[in-house]
């Protein structure tokens, strides 16, 4: 009974980081098939394991040298949220519904539920790539992205600043629109 409780869960692991790491596979595929100049920093597969916000690889497309760095987790419907240069936090939202009087209309509450999942430590330094670009790819991509700005939370979108000179965006937006200029 043991070896199947352990050969589930070791099933599980293969399948969660053999999904994140065929995603890395098809991003270096994609990259490739579209006659992209880039050159890795480091082992294309290590950040799957290992989220510290180094640079991965430099793109180099039209006079321009982007530095990208990709965060690859195995959540997808969580809200990431970056603290002050230091941590990642990936954050689970649910909202719960209920009546409490079914005879009488509009009677509902709600009831927000957030759990954080994983924390992660996380700093993006931006003193080696002085004359790049530097972009963070969120791939897979989250459903929604924020980081701390003093004392309040800020959402962040497609090409928003994450930290001083730092962009952040998803895969598509970042092909479509960084590497093409569309």
């Amino acid at each position: 009974m043991l070896r199947w409780i352990i050969g589930i869960l070791v099933a599980l692991l293969f399948f969660k980081y053999g999904y994140l790491i065929i995603k890395r596979l098809t991003l270096i595929a994609k990259l490739k098939r579209n006659k992209l100049d880039f050159s890795f920093v480091r082992n294309p597969i290590f950040s799957v394991f290992r989220h510290d916000g180094k640079v991965d690889l430099i793109i180099q497309s039209q006079a321009k040298k982007i530095a990208v760095t990709v965060l690859t987790t195995p959540y997808r419907k969580v809200r990431y949220y970056f603290f002050e240069n230091k941590r990642l936090e990936i954050i689970l939202e649910r909202r719960g519904v209920f009546v409490m009087n079914p005879r009488a209309p509009g009677n509902n509450a709600a009831i927000d539920h957030v759990f954080t999942i994983r924390k992660y430590k996380i700093h993006f330094d931006n003193q080696k790539e002085a004359d790049c670009i530097r972009y963070v790819v969120l791939h897979p991509a989250p459903r929604s992205v924020s980081k701390s700005k003093d004392a309040s939370l800020v959402a962040l979108g497609d090409n928003d600043l994450l930290f001083e000179k730092i962009k952040i965006c998803g895969l598509k937006w970042f092909l479509s629109h960084v590497i093409y200029d569309d």
